[in-house]
C-alpha cells in the first residue's frame, strides 16, 4: 500500500500532552511525549518516513491501522507499535469514536521487547495500564509538576511499556528483596549484598529487575533512595549531609548530584517547593 503524508486535526474531542521539555524524567527513557487522545470523524495520520517510534494503545473505541498493506479495523486493550521509518497510517473507524494512549519516542531502544520488528506491529496489549500512567504524568504536568511525583509517573510508564504486550506477575523474591531494602535504606547494598538477600545470582537478578521494573538493580536501589530524601526533605528539617547518609550516599555533593540528575533539580529546590506546596493557606 503507498502511503502518502496526511497530518489533520480535524473533529478532535480531546488531547492531552506531557512533553519531555515540560518533565525531564522523559528523556532519559528516550521518550519524546506522552499523551491520550479523544477523536472521531476525519482524524488521520499517515506518515511514509516517520523520524520517531510510536506506539497507540485502544482505551475505548475502534480505529483503523495500517498493517500488512491493508486498513485493518482494531478495538480496545489492541496496541498499533511502529518503529521509526515504517510508514503507517491511523484514522478512527467509520461512525466510531476512538479513545487512544499513545508514547512517542526518538530513541526505542529502552524497549527492544515491544519494538522486536522492523515493521508495525498490532497485538493485544493491556491499555488499561498505559491509559492510567500516561493519564497520572498529564494531570500532575498540568498541576504541581513535582519533579519528584513526575519522576515516579514516569517510572511506572516505564513499567508499563516493558508489560505492554508480555504482562507478567513480579517476581516473588524480587518484591520480597525491595521490601527489605527499603526499611534499611542507609546499608552499604552492592550487587553481591543484593543477589546474597534475594538468594539469586548477580545475573538472574539483573535480569530479573530489567523485566519487572526497565532497569537495573543499581538504578532501583538508587530510586528507593531518592523517593525517601524527597520525604525526608519536605517533611524534615534534617540536614542535606544527615539525609544524604540515612538514605545510603556517602556524602551530600554525590547525594546532591544524583538527585538533580534523577529529577532535573537540586534538594534544595526541591525542598523549599514542597515546603511552599504543602504550606497552609489560612482557609476553612
Amino acid at each position: 500500500m503507498h502511503i502518502e503524508e496526511i497530518e489533520g486535526f480535524r473533529d478532535l474531542i480531546s488531547r492531552a500532552v506531557v512533553f519531555r521539555e515540560a518533565c525531564p524524567p522523559l528523556a532519559k527513557l528516550g521518550i519524546l511525549e506522552v499523551g491520550i487522545t479523544h477523536a472521531g470523524g476525519e482524524w488521520c495520520f499517515c506518515r511514509p518516513a516517520p523520524a520517531f517510534s510510536l506506539i497507540l494503545v485502544t482505551i475505548a473505541g475502534r480505529g483503523r491501522v495500517v498493517h500488512e498493506d491493508r486498513w485493518q479495523e482494531i478495538g480496545q486493550d489492541t496496541a498499533y507499535i511502529l518503529p521509526r521509518g515504517a510508514p503507517h497510517g491511523y484514522r478512527v473507524a467509520p461512525g466510531a469514536d476512538w479513545h487512544y494512549a499513545w508514547v512517542k519516542f526518538d530513541d526505542a531502544s529502552h524497549f527492544p521487547d515491544v519494538f522486536r520488528s522492523p515493521a508495525p506491529v498490532v497485538a493485544s496489549a493491556a491499555a488499561y495500564s498505559v491509559h492510567a500512567t500516561n493519564r497520572g504524568l498529564i494531570e500532575e504536568a498540568g498541576h504541581g509538576n513535582d519533579p519528584h511525583l513526575a519522576g515516579m509517573w514516569c517510572d511506572l510508564i516505564n513499567a508499563s511499556l516493558h508489560h505492554l504486550t508480555r504482562p507478567r506477575k513480579i517476581d516473588l523474591r524480587l518484591a520480597s528483596l525491595w521490601v527489605h531494602v527499603n526499611e534499611r535504606l542507609g546499608d552499604a547494598w552492592d550487587i553481591a549484598s543484593l543477589s546474597r538477600r534475594a538468594s539469586l545470582s548477580r545475573e538472574h537478578l539483573r535480569r530479573l529487575c530489567l523485566r519487572d521494573h526497565g532497569h537495573s538493580p543499581r538504578r532501583h536501589l538508587t530510586l528507593l533512595r531518592l523517593r525517601r530524601a524527597c520525604e525526608l526533605l519536605a517533611l524534615t528539617n534534617a540536614t542535606l549531609f544527615s539525609i544524604a547518609v540515612s538514605v545510603g550516599f556517602s556524602d551530600e555533593f554525590s547525594f546532591s548530584q544524583s538527585f538533580k540528575r534523577a529529577f532535573g533539580t537540586p534538594p534544595s529546590a526541591y525542598r523549599a517547593k514542597a515546603r511552599e506546596s504543602i504550606a497552609p493557606t489560612g482557609l476553612a
